[in-house]
């Protein structure tokens, strides 16, 4: 059984309608402009919301009327949408990460270069966005990953990054916004990630100077959801 929703993708600013069958967040809530997944835009809409306060419903309109307030932004993916959108901004890197520490080709054949998200060696307080997909599931030092995120990222920008957990969240989460997607906080339990990282996020993440929140975007088969997850650098 499937839903259609009627919205404005957060990367290319087209209204159109979305269907959703809770069955895959790769492919449920695909933007049939730009292909952004639902994942994706939902990590444009927590990328607007904390840099533009909501000013801009989508990236395209926030690079073209306010291309000087553009953050800094790195983004650890490949041939992703927002990458797309933003290809020969000055303000955004696009790297990519895998434990084989090799770099990556896009489909066009540009190559991508490997960033180690355990030790990046940007400067200190350097970026105001660091973005991952699907990342921080294989890495292995979450405790050094989210460290090095909190020396990078400058005091009022954040850490945002989509991956799987395990379902369902466990009973010490309090729920904070019901809205069409749920939004979730996490002081103190723990998350058990896909591939058994099993930490706990929330004092992790507080532990570096972050203020966690997760959001659900979409469903997975078995006992997993897809979550965005935004660590504001206090």
């Amino acid at each position: 059984m499937s839903t259609n929703y009627q919205e404005s993708c957060t990367i290319c600013g087209t209204l159109q309608d979305f269907e959703f069958t809770a069955g895959d967040a790769r492919d449920d809530g695909k933007c049939q402009c730009c292909g952004a997944q639902l994942k994706e835009r939902d990590a444009a809409h927590l990328l607007l919301n904390h840099s533009s306060k909501g000013r801009f419903s989508s990236i395209k309109s926030f690079c073209e009327k306010q291309p000087e307030g553009v953050p800094r932004i790195v983004e650890f993916a490949y041939n992703s949408a927002l990458s797309k959108q933003m290809s020969g901004n000055p303000k955004y890197e696009q790297v990519y990460f895998w434990l084989n520490g090799q770099s990556q080709k896009t489909s066009a054949g540009r190559d991508i270069p490997f960033c180690d998200l355990h030790d990046t060696g940007f400067d200190d307080a350097s970026r105001d966005f660091i973005i991952t997909n699907d990342a921080i599931n294989i890495v292995t030092d979450l405790g050094q990953v989210i460290r090095e995120m909190g020396r990078v990222i400058r005091r009022g920008g954040a850490f945002i990054a989509i991956n799987k957990v395990d379902w369902p969240v466990p009973s010490t989460t309090q729920e904070i916004d019901s809205k069409a997607q749920k939004t979730y906080r996490v002081p103190d339990g723990t998350m058990p990630m896909r591939r058994k990282i099993g930490v706990d996020l929330g004092n992790l993440f507080a532990q570096n100077g972050f203020r966690l929140m997760l959001r659900e975007v979409g469903v997975t088969k078995g006992s997993t959801r897809n979550f965005s997850m935004i660590g504001v650098r206090l």
